[in-house]
């Protein structure tokens, strides 16, 4: 069966170690979730556009999974998405803009069951994405936190260093946001 299958369900995670322990909520991460619920479809929507727009690289990306053809249909429009992704977790990061904290979002998909799909959100922009992973890891998000010439010096260092903590498709994807 190619689609994912939801029960409307989905685990919430304070901070970026997603063990919830003594973990102290924050003021910004009480207003994300609360931005959250009141614009939920605007960050749907946002994440779809998204996700359609880098899908072609998912595509050829996934040609062979674990030694065996692994054909992705070609896509058109984000509905397609919406049985081929299920939201699994939600990270309330512990980096915050403006007071709104960032919103990790780790979904299962059809194209990689083992790692998923996550994206970063602050507000209804999308910052990334990646494997489910990327979704939690608070790094992604600081770097969008900081003033906009930062950013650019942290991105061409690790550029230079083709450093494996900044992969450089999610390098494209943050410099197309700066």
């Amino acid at each position: 069966d190619p689609n994912i299958k939801s029960n409307g369900s989905t685990h919430l995670f304070i901070g970026t170690d997603r063990t919830n322990d003594e973990r102290n909520v924050e003021d910004y991460h009480v207003q994300a979730y609360q931005y959250l619920m009141a614009h939920q479809e605007e960050i749907k929507q946002a994440i779809l556009e998204f996700l359609l727009e880098e899908y072609e690289w998912i595509r050829e990306s996934n040609v062979e999974v674990e030694g065996k053809p692994n054909p992705l249909p070609e896509v058109s429009e984000t509905k397609a998405f919406e049985t081929r992704i299920g939201l699994e977790g939600v990270s309330l990061l512990d980096t915050e803009k403006d007071g709104l904290g960032y919103i990790g979002l780790n979904f299962e998909c059809v194209w990689d069951e083992m790692h998923g799909i996550g994206f970063i959100v602050h507000k209804n922009r999308v910052i990334g994405m990646g494997d489910g992973e990327y979704s939690f890891q608070d790094s992604n998000a600081y770097i969008d936190s900081l003033p906009e010439e930062e950013q650019k010096e942290i991105l061409k260092r690790n550029r230079e260093k083709e450093s494996a903590f900044f992969p450089f498709d999610f390098i494209r994807m943050a410099e197309e946001n700066i």
